[in-house]
C-alpha cells in the first residue's frame, strides 16, 4: 500500500541510498517504503549521479544528500513565488497592462477579493515580476530600479533612477517621477514639472499620463485651464482601455463637471471600466441600481460628432474648437470597436 506522506524525507532517501547502490530493484525499494514506483522513480531521477569507477567503468549511484539539497531548493524557491489564484492573476495583469498604478492595483485587489486577497507585498513582488517580463522595446530597467527604491522608501535613490529612466523615453518612468513632483516627495513640490512630464508620456501615448493630464488640464495645475483638451485626455485615456480613466470620464459625465451632464454615457463608461475589472465602478454600478435600470444601454459611447468636438463645455451650447483632425481611419477603427456609433454627423448649429 501507498504510503500517505505527501513527501519523501531526509530518512527516506538514506533507505534508497543504501537500497539502490547495493542493486535492489526499483520495486523492492517501493515497497520497503510503502511508496508508490513512480514516486520511487522520480526521486532516483533527482538524485542520481554518474560516477567513474577506479577501472573506468561510468555507474549510475543514489545520493540522499545530494538529492535532499537539491529537493530543499526547490521548496525554497517555490515560498518565495507569489502564490496567486489564476483568476487573481489575470485581474493583476490586466490592471497592469492597463497602466494602473502599483497603489491602486493593490487596493483594488485587496477590496475586491477580501479575505482571499495576498498581502500588499506578495502584490507588489508579482508587479515586479511582470515588469521584469515586460517585452517592451523601450529599456525600462531604470523604472524597474527606481520602483525597487520608491518601495524600500529610498526616494532621493529613486528620483536618480527614472530621471535615467526619463532620458531613455521611459513612460512609466516618467509618470513615477511626475508622481513625485506632485506630492512633494523627496522633491520641493513643482505642478509646472510634474504636468511636462505627464505631457511627454502623453503624447507618447501612456494610458495614466493621458487621465492625468485630463486632471491637471481641468484645474490648472501647472498648466492655464482648458476643458477641451482635459476632455480629450479623458476620452484617450478610457478609449485605450485604461480602467481609471474610464471611471474618472464616467464621473465627469455622472456631475457634469467639465461636461454636460449625462447619465447615460456615464453608466455605459461605467460598465466599461467594471469589464477591465475596476472595483470601483463595480461598486457603483451596485450603489445605483436604480439609474441604471431607469438608463438603458445601447452600447455606444459617443457619436462620431461628439468624438470628434471631445468636449460638452457647460459654458457654450456648441461643441468646442476642433484642436485635432481625426482621419477617416480613425473614426473608421473607433466604429468598428462600438466607441463611437455609425449615425451621421450632425450640422453644427448657426
Amino acid at each position: 500500500m501507498a504510503n500517505k506522506k505527501k513527501h519523501l524525507n531526509y530518512e527516506d532517501r538514506q533507505i534508497i541510498e543504501k537500497l539502490f547502490n547495493s542493486n535492489v530493484n526499483i520495486t523492492d525499494i517501493a515497497k520497503e517504503l510503502s511508496y508508490s514506483r513512480v514516486t520511487i522513480t522520480n526521486e532516483l531521477r533527482r538524485g542520481l549521479k554518474k560516477m567513474k569507477t577506479s577501472k573506468g567503468k561510468i555507474v549510475e549511484r543514489y545520493y540522499a544528500e545530494y538529492a535532499q539539497k537539491l529537493y530543499e531548493h526547490t521548496q525554497n524557491q517555490k515560498e518565495k513565488s507569489p502564490r496567486f489564484s489564476e483568476t487573481i492573476k489575470s485581474k493583476v495583469r490586466e490592471k497592469y497592462l492597463a497602466g494602473n498604478l502599483d497603489k491602486v492595483i493593490v487596493v483594488d485587489i485587496q477590496e475586491e477579493f477580501g479575505t482571499l486577497a495576498p498581502a500588499e507585498s506578495t502584490i507588489r513582488r508579482w508587479l515586479k515580476k511582470l515588469r521584469d517580463e515586460d517585452t517592451h522595446s523601450i529599456d525600462r530597467n531604470y523604472s524597474r530600479l527606481g520602483d525597487e527604491a520608491y518601495f524600500n522608501d529610498e526616494f532621493e535613490k529613486a528620483i536618480k533612477y527614472y530621471e535615467k529612466g526619463v532620458r531613455l523615453g521611459d513612460t512609466c518612468a516618467m509618470t513615477a517621477l511626475a508622481d513625485f513632483y506632485q506630492n512633494g516627495k523627496g522633491v520641493s513640490q513643482d505642478w509646472r514639472k510634474a504636468y511636462k512630464l505627464y505631457e511627454t508620456a502623453a503624447n507618447l501615448s501612456d494610458s495614466k499620463a493621458l487621465y492625468m493630464l485630463g486632471i491637471y488640464l481641468d484645474n490648472g495645475l501647472g498648466c492655464e485651464v482648458d476643458s477641451n483638451q482635459a476632455s480629450f485626455n479623458l476620452l484617450k485615456s478610457a478609449n485605450a482601455g485604461n480602467s481609471t480613466g474610464m471611471v474618472i470620464l464616467a464621473s465627469s459625465l455622472e456631475h457634469g463637471s467639465n461636461m454636460i451632464k449625462d447619465l447615460r454615457k456615464a453608466i455605459y463608461w461605467y460598465r466599461k471600466a467594471e469589464a477591465h475589472g475596476n472595483f470601483y465602478a463595480k461598486r457603483w454600478l451596485s450603489t445605483h441600481q436604480e439609474e441604471v435600470l431607469n438608463h438603458p444601454q445601447d452600447e455606444i459611447g459617443f457619436t462620431e460628432e461628439e468624438y470628434i468636438s471631445f468636449t460638452w463645455s457647460k459654458t457654450h451650447e456648441e461643441f468646442g474648437h476642433l484642436a485635432k483632425e481625426i482621419g477617416e481611419k480613425e473614426l473608421k477603427d473607433l466604429r468598428d470597436a462600438g466607441v463611437i456609433s455609425e449615425l451621421p454627423r450632425q450640422k453644427r448649429k448657426k
